[in-house]
């Protein structure tokens, strides 16, 4: 099993717009070659503005997907993308206090065993 996780900075590239809605067409179709050319089972990214963006690349990638606005601050979402043939489903835990960004925590079942990611943005101190 194929496993990538990338932080995608909004699909944005450098210099970033400071709209965080418009992708950067170049910096997304290079990030989507990559994941093309390994050809991951499971691939976990933060940082995604939305689910119109997550539903994008799920299709452009032909996968199924699971997204999750960031908490306080919604365009720090999260996206778990994964194979069609896996069977994966997102797992609520629930923290005393409120996540700044985002936490996803998926079951992936496969080959009669599970395993759990957990596809986690830490804060940093730019809104602390």
């Amino acid at each position: 099993m194929k496993i990538i996780c990338q932080n995608v900075y909004w699909f944005q590239g450098y210099p970033a717009e400071v709209n965080r809605d418009v992708i950067n067409l170049k910096a997304y179709d290079g990030l989507l070659k990559i994941y093309q050319s390994i050809q991951a089972d499971i691939i976990l990214l933060q940082e995604i503005q939305s689910e119109k963006v997550a539903q994008k690349i799920a299709l452009d990638l032909g996968m199924k997907y699971i997204y999750n606005a960031g908490e306080e601050i919604k365009w720090y979402g999260g996206v778990v993308l994964f194979h069609p043939n896996l069977n994966v489903s997102q797992v609520f835990n629930t923290f005393e206090e409120t996540f700044q960004r985002v936490y996803q925590i998926v079951s992936v079942a496969f080959q009669d065993k599970k395993i759990n990611l957990c596809n986690v943005h830490l804060p940093s101190d730019a809104q602390l």
